[in-house]
């Protein structure tokens, strides 16, 4: 799921020089780290490499989710711009959750959600919706993770928000895997897939083919798996995307990985 500690690592500079919000200037990468984190998600998933890599850190144990925030009577910025004051709490919920500190930063979160959606304001509802998604997935809480990215989703598939409908399925999707669930993750990139022709990204489609070829391969099905990373790597070829050699790897290695096996 996108890493929100990168987004805030870059962004901050950026809100600072523009007077941005930290939470815009992250909203507004969206649809580039769509693409960043697709990529993540095959190398999650993606065949061994010959030579044992470090494993990654168990995730920790799920945690209890956070009290869902009050929506009655929303706090007001003295200012009385209720888009001031939500774009505040976002801003110190990133730093928060930047900083491990998951109980404030969803308090944060919370707090900034109720003033968006009693604003109407449903972009920034799902973007905080997904910011709470993120907490409880850092938490380990897989099953918070997933119902908030999928309340997010529903907002912006009502509002027509392709960036942010292709990245929330990524993010869903790193959640089905992280739980083994892959007939779910393949759901998942096959919707992202469907999003991405819908908004004309031939680069992402390429990513998802290339995480239905991974899917393939960590059921055992090799042939597919090999099937659809060449189609993968077609496509970024001729985007002219440098993936097409990190996915030709991929074909490499599950090649050389099945003769050794025969």
């Amino acid at each position: 799921m996108e890493r929100f500690e990168e987004l805030s690592a870059w962004a901050g500079p950026i809100a600072e020089a523009t007077g941005a919000p930290l939470w815009a200037v992250a909203a507004g990468a969206y649809a580039a780290a769509a693409l960043i984190v697709l990529i993540v998600v095959g190398r999650l998933l993606g065949p061994k490499a010959k030579k044992p890599k470090k494993k990654p850190e168990a995730a920790p144990a799920a945690a209890k989710p956070a009290p869902a925030a009050r929506k009655s009577k929303p706090t007001r910025a003295p200012s009385g711009d209720p888009a001031a004051e939500t774009a505040r709490l976002c801003d110190e919920g990133l730093a928060a959750k930047a900083k491990g500190d998951f109980d404030a930063a969803d308090r944060l979160f919370g707090r900034a959600l109720a003033l968006a959606e009693d604003a109407g304001d449903k972009l920034a509802a799902a973007a905080l919706l997904a910011h709470r998604g993120d907490v409880a997935f850092a938490r380990g809480d897989f099953g918070d993770a997933d119902r908030q990215h999928r309340a997010a989703l529903d907002l912006e598939e009502e509002i027509g928000d392709l960036a942010g409908q292709e990245q929330r399925l990524v993010s869903l999707t790193t959640i089905a895997a992280e739980r083994g669930d892959f007939d779910a993750a393949e759901t998942f990139i096959r919707r992202a897939l469907a999003v991405c022709g819908a908004a004309d990204n031939p680069c992402g489609e390429a990513a998802q083919i290339a995480n239905l070829g991974t899917i393939a391969h960590k059921r055992g099905d090799d042939a597919e798996a090999r099937r659809q990373w060449g189609r993968a790597k077609t496509l970024y070829a001729e985007a002219g995307d440098p993936r097409a050699d990190e996915v030709a790897v991929w074909i490499r290695d599950a090649a050389e990985t099945e003769t050794v096996g025969t």
